[in-house]
């Protein structure tokens, strides 16, 4: 039972990271298209596009930082004497 429970696990894991990857890129490709329908002059306003902006910096930003502490976690697993 205990390789089904890893893999459980695992695919759990694979899918909140994909999900999170998925609003990452939700939150640039918003940014881009109010930036755009600023450009175009659209009714989005300069405010609403800066905080998008933002978000998107901010989510990647987060993104980041899980992939590290991730990449760590596994490092320091792999090195430990089992």
């Amino acid at each position: 039972a205990l390789p089904i429970c890893l893999g459980n696990f695992a695919n759990h894991i694979g899918n909140s990271i994909s999900g999170s990857l998925n609003a990452v890129n939700n939150a640039r490709l918003e940014a881009n298209r109010m930036q755009e329908d600023i450009a175009m002059g659209g009714p989005t306003s300069i405010h609403d596009a800066m905080i998008a902006a933002e978000k998107a910096t901010l989510s990647m930003e987060m993104a980041i930082q899980v992939r590290n502490r991730i990449l760590s976690a596994y490092t320091d697993i792999t090195n430990m004497g089992i």
